[in-house]
Parts: C-alpha cells; structure tokens; sequence
C-alpha cells in the first residue's frame, strides 16, 4: 500500500487533510492507525511535525537567526493580552458597551442588516476574548515550530519527528504500524507538493537503530 502514485498539488495548509484525504487509501491507513487507540488530532500534529521538519528548517533558522526575535514574539504576546484587558474594561463601561450602541457605528458604516451586520456585532463584544485566542494560537505555534525543529540540522529535525510520530503509534497501538505511517507521511508531503515517498522498511531502520541505541 504504501508508495502507491499520487497526483502532486501545491495545497494550501489550511486543507492540508482534505488533500491528504483526496486518496481513500491514505484516509484508510489514517482511519487503521486511530481505530487502534491513537487519538485523531495527536497523530495529525505529530504528522504535521514531520512535514515541518522537512519543509521549514533554512526558514526558521532565518527567523531564529534574527536578534531578539523570539524576545520580540514573546512581548508582542503579553501585549496583545494587556490591550485585551484594557479594551474589556472599556466595554465594561456603559458608554461604550458594544451590545447598546454597535447597532449606530455600524448603520454609520452602511453594512447592510443580515448575516455581515450579526457578525460585527458579535465580533466587536468578542474582540476582547478573540485577541487572548489569537495570542494563545501564537504562543502555540511558536512551541510546535521550536520543537519540530528543535535540531540545528535537516535530518535530525525531520529524523527526530519521525520517530516521535513511530513512538506515538506504538505506545499507543503496541506496534509501530510501519506500511500506515509510510503511506500516511508520502500523502502529507505530497498534498505539499514534496515529492517524496516514504517507504515502510526505511522507517523499520531508522527506529530499529532508535531501540538498540536506547538499549546499549
């Protein structure tokens, strides 16, 4: 099963699964890894680690590279947490409490009554709570890039989520489930455009080596 020819696209990484999906053979394997035990969205992000460590390392070395960037995303990250706070307490205020006069900002804004009027309505009471969600989503993806790439090398960074992909699958099923890991890894690089097929025995090696490593 694994290896068997796909058609290459560039994907957008919104519909990363949905391309991945595009074969019934890939959801099968997915579909064979969680019916044994492992949970949906843990195999897709130690899936998404691979395909990372593969496709961003020159990226994020660059961006690490850049003096005090990390610092940088860290206190822009505090910051949109404060300015959430501060624009809460103004709502808190009645004078300008988005629930009594949105309806007048945004008839000023000729935004027609309907679905786009309900919107910003919500989404001005909301801004406070959807400023400390994005900062979260920041936060997290700074943490997912940092340890998919957490090696200074290529190979050791994609090397190093590979086999945390296998050790998921393992300690989860019991057994590493070679053919449906490969199959699952060709399909998520190539729904990127990589054109790369991994095979089940090379997995086998490299986590073979793991084990007898650990066991010297």
């Amino acid at each position: 099963m694994a290896g068997h020819p796909r058609k290459i696209t560039q994907a957008n990484p919104i519909d990363l699964w949905e391309k991945v999906f595009a074969d019934p053979r890939d959801k099968e394997a997915f579909d064979a890894i969680t019916q044994r035990g492992v949970p949906e969205e843990e195999l897709k992000m130690a899936v998404r680690n691979v395909w990372m460590a593969t496709s961003f390392p020159r990226k994020y070395r660059v961006f690490r590279d850049r003096k005090g960037m990390e610092s940088y995303l860290r206190r822009l990250f505090k910051r949109i947490d404060d300015f959430a706070e501060e624009i809460q307490k103004l709502h808190k205020d009645r004078l300008f409490r988005p629930k009594e006069w949105s309806s007048n900002f945004i008839a000023m804004n000729d935004v027609p009554p309907g679905p786009s009027c309900v919107l910003m309505q919500r989404d001005l009471s909301e801004l406070p709570n959807l400023l400390r969600l994005q900062a979260r989503y920041l936060r997290f993806q700074l943490r997912t890039i940092q340890k998919a790439l957490a090696y200074r090398s290529h190979q050791h960074s994609e090397t190093k989520a590979t086999l945390e992909l296998l050790d998921l699958v393992r300690n989860k099923t019991g057994r590493p489930l070679y053919s449906q890991v490969a199959d699952l890894l060709t399909a998520a690089y190539q729904a990127f455009g990589i054109q790369k097929t991994v095979l089940p025995e090379t997995l086998a090696i490299r986590y073979e080596r793991k084990k007898r490593r650990k066991s010297e």
